[in-house]
């Protein structure tokens, strides 16, 4: 079972590309490279991931090969953030708090663009 799309490799999910509709095979991967690729090679343009924040640091890698330049991980920074949150009751103060849980979304965020640039760190936020 594919953790990405919750079906069995192999079998035919719908995806949407621009306006239209699509299938696609499911690769048991949580990011389609082949089908990035050929988006990428017919756009031949800069291009957006949504949802990015479950796709794997290699996965982001080539992502960032194929022309990926904008990464949407709201998932990433909400989960980053309610992890931080617990411990920022400890601050003297309400900006304090919220300056951890600040801090712990900006380390979630750049893990995954490092990861996007190809350079080393841990992008599984």
């Amino acid at each position: 079972m594919c953790a990405s799309c919750a079906s069995e490799p192999g079998s035919r999910r719908s995806y949407s590309a621009g306006r239209g509709r699509s299938w696609a095979r499911c690769s048991g991967r949580a990011l389609g490279l082949a089908l990035l690729r050929e988006i990428a090679a017919q756009l031949q343009g800069p291009l957006v991931l949504h949802g990015g924040s479950g796709v794997s640091a290699s996965d982001l890698v080539e992502a960032g090969r194929s022309g990926v330049v904008k990464l949407n991980i709201g998932s990433a920074l909400c989960r980053a953030l309610r992890r931080a949150w617990p411990a920022s009751g400890s601050a003297r103060s309400h900006r304090g708090g919220y300056a951890n849980t600040r801090a712990a979304a900006e380390r979630a965020a750049r893990a995954k663009l490092r990861a996007l640039r190809g350079e080393p760190g841990e992008a599984g936020v």
